[in-house]
C-alpha cells in the first residue's frame, strides 16, 4: 500500500514564491526600493501560514489574524520613521564625496585578513571636524579597512569592544556600475552598514570600561577564530592556507578571484564557503552516530521522544563545533539555517512536510533579516535545497524506498543502483534549480555543474571537509597530525581546482546566454520547475525545454525585428579604459581592458563578467591602444574565456608586460597584428580604421592607437590617451565631424583641446574615469570646454557603464547605469 505523502501548504508556498521572485527581479536595480519591513512581514506571514495550515481551523485563523495585525503595525512604523540607514545624517554629510577626518570608533567584529590589510566592523562614535560633532543620531555601523601594506600595524589586532581614534577617509559604498549586478552599496545597506572607512594613520586604542555582554562574547569568539587562523597559517601557506581558512572560519579575504574562478564557472563555488551544506553533512554524520548509539538503549526513548532526543544532541554538538571554530558570521548563518530545519523536523508538534519546513525556515531567516532576500548566497541556498526537496517528493517510483517498490527484500545490486540514481537525481536537481539565479548573476548556464557536482560535492563534503575539521581540532592537541591532515585536505582541494580549471574552459561547459530578458528569466524558472517537479523524467525534461523555448520566443522575435544597430559599451573599470564595440553583423571588438597594478584585477572583476552578460562567445579583435597598465592589465583575463581571433597593438611598443601579453595571445591561437601606420578591421557594413600617429619623439600617450569608424553616417572616434600633440596629428589626418567622441586621456587637462573639439564637433562625448580617482579626471576645465560647446558629456565615474547605440538611421541613443 502506497503511503500518503503530505502536500505542501499552497498558501505558504505562494507567499514564498511571490516574495522570492520579486526579490530576484528587483535586486540588481538600485532605483527600485526593497522595503525591508514588507519582506520581513511577508516572510512572517509565510512562516505562520506554513504552521497554521497544519493545525485546527480555529488556531489557523487566530494565527493569521495576529500575522495581519503585525503587518499593519510594521507598515505604520515604516511610514512614520522611514529607513534609518537611508535617512542617517552621516549619508547627508557625505553625499557622493570622500571626506577625511579624525574619528573615534568602537570595534564590533573581529578582523578578517585580506591581501592588502585587514577589515573589521565598527561603530562610528565621533567625527572631529573643526571641533564640530557631526553625529547626533545613533552611532552608525561602518566597515573599516586597515591597509597593513601601507601602514605599520598597531600594537595589536583590533578586537570587539576596543575603542580607538585615528585619521581616516570616510565614504559611501560603491553605487551600481553595471546594469545587472546588485551594487555593493545596496548589499551593505541590507547588512546594516552606513559607510566605509579606510584608516590613514595607525589606530590608537583607549581603555573602555563600557563593554556589553554581547561584545565580550564576540571578543572571546573572535579571539578563538584568530587563534585557529594563526594555527592554520603555521602549518600551511599560500592558496592552501586561503582555502583552509575560508572553509573553516568563513574568512574569504585571501581567496583571490583567480583561485575562485574555476569553481564559480563550474557551479561548485559553494564548497569554498561555510554553508548549510557543510553543516548539514556534519549534522547528518552526528545524527547517524547518535542514532546507532541510542538504539542500544531503547529505554531512553520511553522518557524522551526519539526525534527530539536525537535532534537535541545533534544541535548540541553542532553548537560545540560552531564555538570551536570561533563562530564566524557565515558559520552562524549556516548554523541558524541548519538549526531551524532540525527544530522544525524534531520539535514541531505538527509533522511538517520537507517543503513546508523549507518554506518556514527560509521565511524565519527573512523575518530576522529581510534584506537577506537579495543576497546571492541565500537565493542559491534556498533554490538548491528546494530542488533537492522537490526531487525527493516527486522522484520516479523506481527510486523510492524499497517498501514502495517491492515487498520482498531488495537485491544488493539493485539497491546500489537505486541509491546511485537517487544521488544523481538529487545532485542534478539541486544544480538545475540554481540555473535561473546563476544566469541572472553571470549570464551563463553552467552545464559543467551537472557532472562536476556529482564528484566534487561528495568528495569535499565526506572526505576533504571532515579532514579540515579534524586538522583544525587536532591543531590544539597534536600539531604534527594537524599539519598532515590540513596538508592532505588542501592538496586535495588544489587538485580539484586544477581539474576544474580544465573543465571550466572546455567546449560545452557553459551556455553563454547573456543577461536574460525578464520574459526569458520567467520562462527558465518555469522550465526548471517543470523539470524538477517532474522528477527529471524524459517527458518532464522535454516539456521543460519546450516551455523555455515557447516563453523565450517573443524576446528573440523582438530582437530579430528590432533592426540593425551598432552598439558601443564603455565598461566601468575604475580609472582606466575598456570599450566593447558590437557591429550589426555580430563582429565584436574590445579596445583596451582596464587594469591596476595593485588590488583586484578589473579584467577579471569587470570586463570578463560584462562580456559574459552581453553573451559574447568569442572576440573577433582586441585592440591595445598603448602600453599603460590601466589599458592592458585587464586583457590577460579575457584570453581563455573569449579566445580573441586577432590582437592589434603598436608595433613599436616594447613594454615587458605587453610582450608577455602578446606571448599569451599567441599561445592561445590569436593572430598578432602589429600596427605600423594604419590597419583596417573589416565587417559586412563598416570598416573600422586604426591609426598610429607618426610622432616618434612624442610621449607614449600621444602615440596611442586611434580607432575611427562611421555607421549610418554617424562617425565615432576613440582616441585612446592622446594629449595635445597627438590631438594635433588627429586633426590633420582624420576628417570631421564625428557624432561620438571618447574624451582623450580620461578627460585630463592636457587633452580635449579646443581645436579637436571644434574639428570633430561631437554631439556626445564619454569620459572613462574612476570614481574618486586621484588624478581628478575629468578635469573641471575640460568639462567646461564640452559644456560651452553644447556637447553632452557622459562620465563613467558618475554614471557607471555607458552604452551608446547607433541605429540604421544614424541616430544615437545613450543609456547609463545610474
Amino acid at each position: 500500500m502506497m503511503p500518503i505523502r503530505h502536500r505542501p501548504p499552497p498558501t505558504a508556498l505562494l507567499f514564498f514564491v511571490v516574495v522570492f521572485t520579486i526579490a530576484l527581479m528587483v535586486s540588481p536595480f538600485d532605483s527600485i526600493p526593497l522595503l525591508p519591513w514588507t519582506v520581513g512581514v511577508s516572510s512572517l506571514l509565510m512562516v505562520i501560514t506554513a504552521i497554521a495550515l497544519r493545525t485546527t481551523a480555529r488556531w489557523g485563523r487566530s494565527l493569521m489574524i495576529v500575522a495581519v495585525s503585525i503587518f499593519i503595525a510594521h507598515v505604520a512604523i515604516t511610514a512614520k520613521y522611514g529607513d534609518p540607514i537611508a535617512d542617517h545624517e552621516l549619508l547627508t554629510w557625505l553625499a557622493e564625496d570622500r571626506q577625511h577626518a579624525e574619528i573615534e570608533i568602537r570595534v564590533l567584529g573581529g578582523p578578517i585578513a585580506h591581501d592588502r590589510g585587514i577589515a573589521f566592523d565598527a561603530e562610528l562614535l565621533d567625527i572631529d571636524i573643526d571641533d564640530d560633532d557631526r553625529l547626533t543620531n545613533s552611532p552608525p555601523r561602518v566597515r573599516v579597512f586597515y591597509p597593513t601594506d601601507e601602514l605599520p600595524l598597531c600594537s595589536r589586532l583590533p578586537l570587539p569592544g576596543d575603542r580607538g581614534t585615528t585619521w581616516a577617509r570616510i565614504e559611501r559604498f560603491a553605487p551600481q556600475n553595471t546594469p545587472w549586478r546588485t551594487s555593493h552599496r545596496r548589499l551593505m545597506k541590507g547588512r546594516g552598514y552606513v559607510a566605509q572607512i579606510s584608516i590613514q594613520e595607525p589606530l590608537t586604542f583607549h581603555e573602555s570600561s563600557e563593554t556589553s555582554p554581547s561584545l565580550r562574547l564576540e571578543r572571546v569568539l573572535s579571539t578563538q577564530r584568530l587563534g585557529l587562523e594563526r594555527r592554520i597559517a603555521h602549518h600551511i601557506e599560500g592558496d592552501a592556507r586561503a582555502l583552509a581558512i575560508a572553509m573553516l572560519t568563513g574568512s574569504r579575504g585571501e581567496l583571490t578571484p583567480e583561485l575562485r574562478e574555476p569553481f564559480n564557472i563550474t557551479s561548485t563555488g559553494h564548497i569554498l564557503a561555510i554553508s548549510g551544506l557543510h553543516f548539514g553533512v556534519i549534522a547528518a554524520l552526528i545524527a547517524v552516530v547518535i542514532k546507532l548509539f541510542m538504539d542500544r538503549f531503547p529505554r531512553l526513548y520511553r522518557r524522551w521522544p526519539r526525534r527530539a532526543l536525537i535532534g537535541s544532541i545533534t544541535l548540541l554538538f553542532l553548537l560545540i563545533y560552531l564555538l570551536a571554530i570561533g563562530a564566524p558570521v557565515s558559520a552562524r548563518r549556516a548554523f541558524g539555517m541548519t538549526a531551524l530545519v532540525i527544530a522544525f523536523l524534531s520539535f514541531s508538534p505538527w509533522r511538517l512536510s520537507p517543503l513546508s519546513a523549507l518554506a518556514a525556515t527560509a521565511g524565519a531567516l527573512l523575518v530576522f533579516r529581510p534584506s537577506m532576500v537579495i543576497e546571492p548566497g541565500y537565493q542559491l541556498s534556498v533554490t538548491a535545497t528546494a530542488g533537492i526537496v522537490l526531487f525527493l517528493r516527486f522522484r520516479p517510483n523506481a527510486l523510492g524506498p524499497p517498501d514502495l517498490v517491492e515487498p520482498e527484500p531488495e537485491p544488493r545490486i539493485q539497491r546500489w543502483r537505486r541509491q546511485l540514481l537517487t544521488f544523481v537525481g538529487l545532485s542534478c536537481s539541486a544544480t538545475i534549480a540554481t540555473w535561473p539565479i546563476l544566469l541572472r548573476m553571470t549570464g551563463e548556464l553552467p552545464l559543467a555543474g551537472l557532472w562536476t557536482n556529482l564528484w566534487v560535492t561528495p568528495l569535499v563534503s565526506t572526505i576533504l571537509f571532515p579532514l579540515l575539521v579534524a586538522g583544525a581540532l587536532a591543531s590544539l592537541i597534536c600539531p604534527p597530525v594537524a599539519e598532515l591532515l590540513l596538508y592532505l585536505a588542501t592538496q586535495g582541494l588544489l587538485g580539484i581546482r586544477s581539474v576544474l580549471d580544465v573543465v571550466a574552459y572546455a567546449p560545452g561547459s557553459v551556455i553563454r546566454w547573456g543577461t536574460p530578458h525578464p520574459i526569458e528569466f520567467v520562462g527558465l524558472f518555469v522550465a526548471v520547475a517543470i523539470a524538477v517537479v517532474g522528477g527529471l523524467r524524459n517527458r518532464a525534461m522535454i516539456t521543460a525545454l519546450l516551455t523555455a523555448l515557447l516563453v523565450a520566443t517573443p524576446a528573440v522575435v523582438v530582437d530579430i525585428f528590432a533592426g540593425p544597430t551598432t552598439r558601443i559599451d564603455f565598461i566601468y573599470v575604475g580609472q582606466g579604459d575598456a570599450t566593447l564595440i558590437e557591429f550589426s553583423d555580430g563582429t565584436t571588438v574590445l579596445i583596451d581592458g582596464g587594469g591596476q597594478p595593485v588590488g583586484a584585477d578589473p579584467g577579471l572583476r569587470q570586463v570578463v563578467p560584462y562580456l559574459r552578460h552581453r553573451g559574447i562567445r568569442r572576440l573577433d579583435a582586441v585592440v591595445l591602444t598603448h602600453g599603460d597598465y590601466d589599458h592592458y592589465g585587464g586583457l590577460f583575463a579575457t584570453i581563455r574565456p573569449f579566445r580573441p581571433r586577432r590582437f592589434y597593438f603598436d608595433s613599436d611598443e616594447d613594454n615587458r608586460r605587453v610582450r608577455q601579453l602578446r606571448a599569451a595571445m599567441k599561445d592561445a591561437g590569436t593572430k598578432l597584428e602589429p600596427v605600423t601606420g594604419r590597419a583596417i578591421i573589416a565587417t559586412d557594413d563598416v570598416d573600422l580604421h586604426l591609426y598610429r600617429p607618426d610622432l616618434s619623439q612624442a610621449n607614449a600617450n600621444d602615440r596611442s592607437l586611434i580607432t575611427s569608424f562611421s555607421y549610418a553616417g554617424a562617425g565615432v572616434v576613440l582616441p585612446g590617451d592622446l594629449e595635445a600633440e597627438g590631438e594635433e596629428w588627429l586633426v590633420d589626418h582624420l576628417p570631421g565631424p564625428s557624432a561620438l567622441l571618447k574624451a582623450p586621456h580620461h578627460g585630463s587637462n592636457t587633452s580635449s583641446t579646443p581645436r579637436i573639439l571644434d574639428h570633430l564637433r561631437p554631439a556626445v562625448a564619454v569620459a572613462s574615469a574612476g570614481r574618486h580617482n586621484r588624478f581628478g579626471h575629468p578635469h573641471p576645465q575640460v568639462v567646461e570646454r564640452y559644456d560651452s560647446r553644447a556637447i553632452d558629456l557622459f562620465r563613467t565615474d558618475q554614471q557607471g557603464a555607458i552604452v551608446v547605440t547607433i541605429d540604421d538611421a544614424g541616430v544615437l541613443r545613450v543609456e547609463t547605469t545610474r
